[in-house]
């Protein structure tokens, strides 16, 4: 969306559980999945959720929001929330791009590379993060 301040936009639908914790916790983590980590993400729509059901060595935090990211993934973002807008049955988040990593090389996985997949399953249903994490930044 923008270079200076970085920004980026993300639309989020408003039936995921995440779309509350992402509203209340005014950040949120984008990682770029490699081809590799088709079977993780797979596991994850089908109902793993937590680090306990993933693996711990699966997940990192982000070292500016402390937002879970898939550890090994191509790339990372981290970003504040500076707006979410309401646009139906998603929201358009527009965040601060504070992290933007790149990880290692190699060939990314599209959606089309997952093929349908049975029993998703809506992410974060129930799930309560009791980290501490960085407070939201001041206006400057």
């Amino acid at each position: 969306m923008s270079h200076k301040p970085p920004r980026m936009g993300i639309a989020m639908a408003k039936e995921m559980e995440g779309a509350t914790i992402v509203g209340k916790g005014r950040r949120i983590g984008l990682s770029l999945l490699a081809e590799d980590q088709k079977d993780l993400l797979i596991r994850f729509l089908q109902g793993a959720h937590t680090p306990d059901q993933l693996g711990a060595n699966e997940i990192v935090y982000g070292e500016n929001t402390g937002v879970p990211l898939w550890a090994n993934a191509i790339a990372h973002f981290e970003c504040w929330v500076d707006d979410l807008l309401n646009m139906g049955d998603f929201y358009w988040l527009i965040g601060l791009t504070v992290t933007a990593k790149m990880n290692r090389e190699g060939p990314d996985l599209l959606v089309n590379d997952i093929g349908s997949i049975n029993r998703v399953k809506m992410p974060f249903r129930g799930y309560v993060d009791e980290r501490e994490l960085p407070p939201y930044p001041k206006a400057q």
